[in-house]
């Protein structure tokens, strides 16, 4: 997980929230998350993932987050609020998210744009560390295979969950594994924990003493 000043780190997540976007505001790094400002608002604009800079975190929500928004007239905005939109707004259709045990291909944007890049991203990879996520995704299941089919030196460093409780949940799963897998041990999340846990509570409290004071 040790970037070095050359190259730009891709994170991948299904999660809605916006814990890594926090995590990664600590870290030194200028967070690249599809979004570009237009006169005070933030809309959705693949072209701010291509030509990255050093020193950058590229990170894609593959089912959307809860700020994302489609407008009206149907660009996709970035908000500071997590709220469901009103059936009685006038600017915005819908909040934009695929839905929990959703199995809807990506053939709309933004979710195009992160699985394509997903896709690109483990071509070439010859590492992909996974944190939590259990492969009850079609989509993204075949987005796997498929490098691990065509990429030799894809190796998958699985950190959580661990084997016995992936195969209970979801025996399907062993299917992905054409390749010889690396486990992650304890030591590697303690790693990620001190990297990205830490400093992502330490942003929160801040915010939070911030706002008190104010």
């Amino acid at each position: 997980m040790e970037q070095t000043e050359k190259t730009i780190l891709p994170i991948f997540t299904t999660n809605y929230d916006r814990v890594l976007t926090v995590a990664v505001e600590g870290l030194g790094y200028e967070l690249v998350d599809g979004f570009k400002n237009e006169r005070r608002r933030r809309f959705f604009n693949p072209e701010t993932y291509q030509n990255g800079k050093p020193k950058e975190m590229h990170l894609f929500h593959l089912h959307g987050a809860i700020n994302w928004r489609r407008t009206k007239d149907g660009r996709i905005e970035w908000l500071t609020t997590g709220e469901r939109v009103s059936k009685s707004s006038k600017i915005y259709s819908e909040n934009v998210l695929i839905p929990l045990g959703s199995h809807q291909y990506p053939y709309e944007e933004p979710f195009k744009t992160c699985h394509d890049y997903l896709r690109t991203y483990l071509e070439k990879a010859k590492i992909c560390i996974i944190v939590g996520y259990t492969f009850r995704n079609e989509p993204i299941n075949f987005i796997f295979k498929e490098a691990l089919k065509g990429n030799k030196n894809l190796n998958l460093i699985r950190i959580a969950p661990d084997k016995g409780v992936l195969d209970s949940i979801f025996p399907e799963a062993t299917s992905l594994w054409e390749n010889p897998m690396r486990f992650g041990e304890n030591e590697t999340l303690e790693y990620l924990w001190k990297q990205f846990g830490e400093i992502a509570v330490k942003q929160m409290k801040a915010k939070s003493a911030q706002a008190k004071e104010n």
